[in-house]
């Protein structure tokens, strides 16, 4: 499937997601609006699930292929999740403990 062109049609969506993804993760810390971590962290997150998911697209055919669709973001966004959490417990309990003069 990886060297037949009219097959990957269906790439070209993901690989304009995935770029969009990518840039808004950039973007994020930059702006620091409210929310900026979990923005960041879907944006260069969902970037890779996004490429992930290209990949194992390309490389595996029949079912698995289909599987390949869902399966990356079944792994990945729980695990962007709880990072996002982590960082907001983090920043939750330190925020508290600032001295003023």
């Amino acid at each position: 499937m990886a060297f037949d062109a009219s097959a990957l049609w269906g790439l070209v969506p993901l690989a304009v997601l995935t770029c969009a993804l990518a840039l808004v993760g950039y973007h994020a810390p930059r702006r620091r609006g409210r929310g900026w971590v979990r923005i960041y962290a879907h944006g260069q997150g969902g970037a890779y699930i996004a490429l992930a998911t290209a990949l194992l697209v390309v490389s595996l055919e029949g079912p698995a292929a289909t599987a390949a669709w869902v399966a990356p973001l079944l792994v990945g966004l729980p695990l962007i999740e709880r990072r996002v959490a982590t960082i907001a417990h983090r920043d939750a309990s330190t925020a508290g403990s600032e001295t003023f003069r």
